[in-house]
């Protein structure tokens, strides 16, 4: 049974959702009715394995929310849904800490494989969404240029295999899309990607996506 709660303040989009959620074969959801101000304010914290929340029009109080939610709901695997496929607020919110930012016009097939990739400690976002921005992009401020050469040599440690999948990982991309993508076996990316975590001095997938956004190495 995986305690979900779905902070939305569209009840129509809330109770459609969760009757989608119902239908999945591979998943048991007790939901539990909460709006997010009891939710943030319970003294005690509820039994909460799964947190889906909305981030769409007031985007800078939402935001701010996102950020109570993982603080006080340290072990909870949170899913921002959202219509915004703006790369500056997706860098933002996994930066905070989410799980997966999933785009509201996807479908239930992708919202089970992005579920799936989250339960098994993985991130995950809608595929065209960017934690960076595209390649070629130049920082215009001097002091983010300083930022990009004076993160030059941290990138030097990595190979340009090591390179190429952690532009992948950045993107989200679970190990078989990367395998697919680069032509090497799923097992080869689990190498590579260990690799890059020692190097860079991680430990999971988040810090390692915030790593490289942070420090512009994807």
């Amino acid at each position: 049974m995986i305690n979900t709660v779905i902070i939305d303040e569209q009840n129509l989009f809330k109770e459609g959702f969760k009757l989608l959620l119902s239908k999945l074969n591979d998943y048991n959801f007790n939901f539990i009715e909460i709006t997010i101000d009891n939710f943030l304010n319970q003294k005690e914290n509820l039994e909460v394995d799964l947190i889906f929340i909305d981030l769409n029009v007031r985007q800078s109080e939402e935001i701010d929310q996102i950020k109570k939610v993982r603080k006080k709901y340290k072990n909870a695997k949170i899913i921002v849904l959202s219509m915004f496929d703006n790369t500056k607020v997706v860098r933002e919110v996994f930066q905070i800490g989410i799980d997966a930012y999933i785009l509201k016009s996807t479908t239930m097939d992708l919202i089970s494989e992005g579920l799936k990739e989250v339960f098994e400690g993985n991130t995950y976002m809608t595929e065209g969404l960017r934690l960076t921005p595209l390649k070629g992009h130049k920082p215009k401020s001097e002091v983010r240029q300083n930022l990009y050469n004076g993160n030059f040599q941290n990138k030097q440690k990595l190979t340009n295999r090591e390179n190429e999948v952690l532009s992948l990982i950045v993107m989200a991309k679970s190990n078989i899309e990367i395998g697919a993508m680069l032509f090497i076996s799923e097992q080869t990316v689990g190498v590579h990607k260990k690799n890059i975590m020692r190097k860079l001095g991680v430990h999971n997938t988040v810090s390692l996506i915030r790593l490289a956004i942070d420090n512009n190495l994807a």
